[in-house]
């Protein structure tokens, strides 16, 4: 530690945690959570570490190429001493796994050097003879707020508040039923379920305000967003034909955004910057991924860590944009030992998926026949809002007719074309 002009600081660690991020981004990619740009004492690495950061967020690389174009945009590259200063970072190699003490030495200077300004504050204040106690309170609590290490209040409300506040069957559906506004959570489904079609069946609904399946209420309309890394953008677009016809989808072309099989790879710095720029210029209200197999295929599935950290980029993606985010997604085969488990413990990996969801649709083929009947189990499950009654929904592919016919539950006899089943919904 060092002292300087009467402020604790460590300049030997902020150097260090640059140099870190730089030739390792999983260092910024973790750090960037809890040390901020205003934590750094020194202006010059206070910068740096703002242009690397902002770069991150983006999905850039970070090295010495895009940070030096950073802080030229931002004129600030002579301002921290140029390539001199960057060249002499970069040839520092400090031990990449001392970064998190680092990371902690510099949050922990900061600390102090906030709570001392925050106490030289509340003394002026106690010096002023006509002072109000109210401005007192308010400087203690800022004293300790910094020493605390907080800078944000945990948000509350009062009993009143809360018992004022509807639930999703109030009008806070974004299809009613079926996906609460901002919900984050999952589709899962037994192979060749038709999980992938209902996702994008919700996604044409919400962009077109169209009722769901012809019978739910979409209640919020938007853009809408597909993320399709399992089958490419010609079976997208066949599939997407039958079912606005089968569905008697109106135009939604223009608010309907497809992305199939372009490397959305959220596990990575970079498909995250990607998927993340993709929704931030989009602001969907409703965003498809599908599958979490095919977009985090390097995720131990049963590794709850590892399973969080990525769930919880896509959590934080959602409350920055205001998005509802569904993960199409797999079940386990059924455990014939635990005939009573309940389908949303049997989403495939770590209970991590069921911790996370606010939504749970799940999808299964009765009696796994291999002559497929077309019949499907859907039930859906919301932490705010309880179980939704189970419905039974019907699928068949027509490849003479070229066209896919949906029915909610069993079709009347005879009935052939999906302009006949039409009633059924």
């Amino acid at each position: 530690m060092i002292v300087s002009d009467g402020w604790l600081h460590d300049e030997d660690a902020e150097r260090g945690l640059c140099g870190c991020a730089i030739y390792d981004q999983q260092v910024l990619q973790e750090c960037a959570d809890y040390v901020e740009a205003r934590d750094f004492y020194e202006p010059h690495l206070r910068e740096i570490w703002s242009a690397m950061v902002s770069l991150h967020k983006s999905g850039a690389d970070v090295d010495a190429v895009t940070i030096s174009g950073e802080l030229r945009s931002r004129r600030k590259y002579d301002q921290v001493g140029g390539a001199p200063f960057l060249d002499a970072l970069l040839d520092a190699v400090p031990p990449l796994g001392h970064a998190d003490e680092y990371a902690k030495r510099i949050a922990t200077a900061s600390k102090h050097r906030r709570t001392r300004a925050a106490a030289e504050r509340l003394r002026l204040v106690l010096e002023d003879p006509a002072v109000s106690e109210e401005a007192i309170e308010r400087s203690i609590i800022a004293v300790r707020r910094e020493a605390e290490g907080s800078v944000h209040e945990l948000p509350a409300v009062t009993l009143e508040d809360l018992e004022a506040i509807e639930r999703p069957r109030g009008g806070k559906w974004l299809v009613h039923g079926w996906w609460t506004q901002q919900g984050c959570g999952l589709i899962a489904g037994d192979p060749k379920s038709n999980k992938s079609l209902l996702a994008l069946a919700l996604c044409m609904s919400i962009a077109s305000g169209e009722p769901f399946l012809r019978r739910w209420q979409v209640d919020v309309s938007g853009p809408t967003l597909y993320i399709g890394e399992e089958d490419d953008q010609w079976t997208v677009k066949d599939r997407s034909r039958k079912l606005r016809r089968a569905l008697a989808i109106s135009d939604v072309r223009r608010r309907m955004f497809i992305a199939c099989q372009q490397g959305a790879d959220i596990t990575s710095q970079r498909g995250r910057g990607r998927v993340s720029a993709l929704v931030r210029r989009i602001r969907p209200v409703f965003t498809v991924i599908d599958t979490w197999g095919r977009c985090a295929e390097r995720v131990d599935l049963n590794s709850y860590r590892e399973v969080m950290e990525h769930l919880g980029y896509l959590r934080r993606l959602s409350a920055e944009v205001g998005t509802a985010i569904m993960i199409v997604h797999h079940l386990k085969k059924t455990d014939f030992n635990r005939p009573t488990e309940h389908i949303t413990a049997r989403a495939l990996g770590s209970q991590a998926f069921w911790g996370w969801s606010d939504d749970f649709i799940g999808v299964e083929r009765p009696g796994k026949k291999k002559l497929d009947d077309g019949k499907r189990h859907i039930s859906a499950y919301h932490r705010a809002a309880g179980e939704m009654e189970p419905q039974e929904i019907i699928v068949k592919w027509d490849d003479e007719r070229d066209e896919v016919r949906i029915a909610i539950g069993e079709p009347p006899a005879g009935s052939s074309t999906q302009a006949e089943l039409g009633d059924v919904f």
